[in-house]
């Protein structure tokens, strides 16, 4: 597509130096030794795109990260474990989980296609998908808030919400009493109820 500029990001050193080897020649590729995971993607001007072949074993990471801050890209695609791209599926799902919490507050998601471990080689033992994500925007809820709470409420996943928060908070939530949602797991609650039970808990 004839991108003005393309910027890979390397962290390991000698692969770093081979990209920069081959690389020389063409000025609007930019090479930079840097751990994806911390790397400050806001140095980037707008518009951006994201698009890679994750690293599978910090892939969620990743993903994690880019969520939290989507409002900095036009795109992300990206191939990813095929077990992870259905885990941020939140549409026609049975349970939630963080991720697809996530997924579904911040962007539209779609799996674009599946990819056969037998393309590879060496041969993987999973399977993969290239995934899309397109950022939503005016989201208006502390993300990082919004992170804390939902790791706390779905690190017990088995335990009913009335069961996972602080007793001085259930008894002043008024609101969400009235909804009689808080003996409901975490895993069972639709993203709006996650929502107003974060945002109640917050005023509290």
């Amino acid at each position: 597509k004839n991108p003005k500029n393309i910027i890979l990001i390397e962290k390991d050193k000698l692969l770093y130096e081979l990209l920069l080897n081959i690389y020389k020649n063409i000025k609007n590729i930019k090479i930079i030794n840097h751990d994806a995971l911390t790397y400050d993607y806001k140095i980037i001007p707008k518009p951006k795109t994201i698009i890679s072949n994750l690293p599978y074993n910090i892939s969620i990471k990743l993903i994690f990260s880019w969520l939290k801050t989507l409002s900095e890209f036009n795109e992300i695609i990206v191939m990813i474990q095929k077990e992870v791209a259905q885990k941020m599926q939140y549409k026609n799902i049975k349970k939630r989980n963080r991720l697809n919490v996530f997924t579904e507050l911040t962007s539209n998601f779609n799996i674009m296609f599946n990819v056969s471990n037998n393309v590879f080689y060496p041969k993987p033992k999973v399977m993969s998908s290239v995934i899309h994500i397109q950022p939503k925007k005016n989201i208006k809820i502390n993300i990082d808030q919004l992170e804390k709470f939902t790791r706390d409420i779905f690190r017990n996943k088995r335990k009913k919400i009335s069961n996972i928060l602080p007793i001085e908070k259930i008894i002043n939530m008024k609101k969400i009493k009235d909804l009689n949602i808080l003996h409901l797991r975490a895993e069972d609650l639709t993203l709006k109820e996650i929502i107003g039970i974060f945002n109640e808990y917050l005023q509290i």
